[in-house]
């Protein structure tokens, strides 16, 4: 399938096993793939997750698409549930990207799972705490700061801290 096209688009990627990933996609070029995670075909990435070519059904450019998740069908989907169920490491990825939208999802699952849903707190509570604190360091982006900060006060207990850090 020729998925270098899809670079930088936001998309709805379906794989062989019936999963759907939503996001903002990069492609790897085979050779970037064989040097970085030794594998010998192309792939699309998104922060902490990459989709090799051979596993990718179907590729759905949301480029055209306005909803009220703006491009993605949801306020969240597979690709941060992922993150959220393997912990700080792959929310890290998402939390610290370039792209706003990807914070922003990542946000909304954490405050699902946590807030919505009751679901008890993680064993890696702290180090979420420590990660949305540094959110301030990444973005302006008022909406991602407040709803961290709100996220901060519930996992804590307390006031939250997302201020705007300056040097």
């Amino acid at each position: 399938m020729d998925i270098e096209r899809y670079d930088g688009l936001h998309v709805r990627i379906t794989d062989i096993f019936g999963d759907v990933y939503e996001g903002i996609c990069e492609y790897d070029s085979v050779d970037y793939c064989e040097h970085e995670y030794g594998i010998d075909e192309d792939a699309l990435r998104f922060p902490g997750l990459l989709l090799r070519n051979s596993i990718i059904a179907e590729v759905v450019s949301l480029e055209d698409c306005d909803g009220p998740y703006g491009k993605f069908s949801g306020p969240f989907g597979q690709v941060e549930e992922v993150a959220f169920e393997d912990g700080p490491i792959l929310i890290d990825e998402l939390l610290f990207c370039e792209e706003d939208e990807h914070v922003m999802r990542m946000l909304n699952c954490i405050e699902h799972h946590f807030i919505t849903s009751g679901e008890p707190l993680r064993e890696w509570n702290d180090e979420l705490i420590d990660l949305l604190k540094e959110l301030p360091w990444f973005t302006e982006d008022i909406a991602i700061l407040e709803k961290a900060d709100h996220l901060i006060a519930f996992l804590s207990g307390g006031a939250g801290s997302t201020e705007k850090k300056t040097d």
